[in-house]
C-alpha cells in the first residue's frame, strides 16, 4: 500500500483518490470474502459430517442426503454473509419472516458477494463426494471463486475512471518517459496507477509491459529489450552508398 504525506495528498487529483481509496475497500472485500469462504467449509463441516461419537467423518459425504446437507449448508453461510452486506439485516440477526427473497434472488446475492450458487455448490459436492476435503475446495474451487471476485471488484475499482484521466494517470505515477499516453487504453492506464500505489509511489523500470500493453511501453522499458550495440548504432548512421 503506498503512504503518501499531507501534503502529497493534497495534489493528489480528485479521480486519483478516489482509486486509492477504493483499491483499500476492494482489498477489505476480497479478505473478508475468502476468510468467509473458509468459515463456509468449516460450518457445513460442522453441521453435516459428525458421526453419533460426535466426530468429524469425511466418509459421510459418499452418501447422497449427506452431499445435499453438506452443500446446502454451505450455501446457508455464504447466503446469512450476503444479506448482511445487501443490509437485508443486521449481521447476527435473522431474516426477518416478511422479507420476500426466492430462490432465485437468493442465488443471484450468493453469486455476487462469494461467485458460487447453491445449485452449483450441489454440484460440486455430489462429484467430489468424500474427496471434498478442505484442501480440495481450497485448490480447485475456492481460488476459482476468488479470481472470479477478484476481476469483478477491480473493475469496480476503476469504473469512475475516464479517458480524460489517462495523462493525470500518467504524469502522476511518472510514467512520462515510460510510455506513450496516446496508446494507452483506460485499462492501462488503471493497471499503472494501482502498481504505482500498491508499490509504494512507484513504478518497475524494466518490463512495464507486464502492466500495461506492449505497444504503449516505450523500447527500453519493455521485457526482453536488447539494446542496439554501438557497432550497429554506427553502421545505422553511415550513409548509403550511391
Amino acid at each position: 500500500m503506498s503512504e503518501y504525506n499531507a501534503k502529497e495528498k493534497e495534489a493528489v487529483p480528485e479521480h486519483i483518490k478516489t482509486y486509492h481509496e477504493n483499491i483499500e475497500k476492494e482489498r477489505k472485500l476480497i479478505d473478508t470474502t475468502d476468510h468467509h469462504h473458509r468459515m463456509a467449509y468449516e460450518h457445513a463441516v460442522e453441521k453435516s459430517l459428525k458421526s453419533k461419537d460426535n466426530l468429524i467423518d469425511m466418509r459421510l459425504l459418499k452418501q447422497d442426503e449427506h452431499q445435499l446437507k453438506f452443500a446446502d449448508n454451505m450455501a446457508d453461510f455464504y447466503l446469512d454473509k450476503a444479506l448482511d452486506y445487501f443490509n437485508y439485516k443486521k449481521p447476527g440477526e435473522t431474516l426477518k419472516a416478511d422479507a420476500k427473497i426466492d430462490i432465485f434472488q437468493k442465488d443471484m446475492l450468493m453469486n455476487a458477494y462469494a461467485g458460487v450458487t447453491q445449485s452449483k455448490l450441489r454440484q460440486i459436492v455430489n462429484a467430489e463426494a468424500d474427496q471434498f476435503t478442505f484442501d480440495q475446495f481450497n485448490r480447485k474451487y475456492k481460488a476459482r471463486f476468488m479470481q472470479d471476485i477478484t476481476e469483478q471488484l477491480q473493475a469496480v475499482s476503476m469504473q469512475h475512471l475516464k479517458p480524460e484521466h489517462i495523462d493525470d494517470i500518467v504524469k502522476f505515477t511518472g510514467a512520462k518517459d515510460m510510455v506513450d499516453p496516446k496508446l494507452l487504453k483506460m485499462e492501462d492506464a488503471a493497471n499503472l496507477l494501482r502498481n504505482h500505489y500498491e508499490a509504494g509511489g512507484v513504478l518497475p523500470k524494466k518490463d512495464l509491459d507486464n502492466i500495461v500493453h506492449w505497444y504503449a511501453v516505450k523500447d527500453k522499458f519493455r521485457k526482453n529489450y536488447v539494446p542496439p550495440k554501438k557497432d550497429d548504432k554506427k553502421k545505422a548512421q553511415l550513409p548509403k552508398a550511391a
